[in-house]
């Protein structure tokens, strides 16, 4: 394989890697700002009400395997 030396393809792999910890980190804890925070740094979200609206939504539909967000 090729060596990956290209700084977008790094850059991004830098951001989907922060996505998945703060994601990470948000589950854990429960933390709803963390879990909002991990959706505006994911590249194909960035737009605050929609991500706000959808992790309002999704928290909702799963409250019974996400009781850490609700306590």
């Amino acid at each position: 394989l090729k060596s990956l030396d290209n700084d977008h393809i790094k850059e991004m792999m830098r951001t989907i890697k922060a996505y998945e910890k703060h994601t990470i980190r948000a589950g854990i804890y429960g933390d709803y700002h963390e879990a909002l925070n991990a959706l505006l740094i994911h590249p194909l979200v960035g737009d605050f009400k929609k991500a706000k609206d959808a992790l309002d939504e999704l928290l909702e539909a799963h409250k019974e395997f996400l009781p850490q967000f609700f306590q």
